[in-house]
């Protein structure tokens, strides 16, 4: 059975646990509930070559062009 191995490119990095993520340089986002608008922190994730946010608390990812996030449309990001 062969394994896979990661080759990095110059630059890339492999975020591999939730404590790695915490330590990225982070931003603040609204995000709009079913329920109210709360404050956030981001920080910006590639992966396969898409530009996705992350919350740093959840790990949930949302996108970049619609705001909304990849596991449900009830949470989007919004300005206020």
């Amino acid at each position: 059975m062969k394994t896979k191995t990661m080759i990095k490119t110059k630059g890339e990095f492999y975020v591999t646990n939730m404590e790695e993520l915490r330590k990225l340089k982070t931003f603040n986002a609204y995000v709009k509930t079913p329920l109210d608008i709360k404050l956030r922190a981001f920080c910006f994730v590639v992966i396969d070559k898409k530009r996705y946010l992350a919350d740093v608390v959840t790990g949930s990812l949302y996108s970049t062009l619609t705001g909304f996030c990849m596991s449900t449309n009830q949470l989007k990001l919004v300005s206020v």
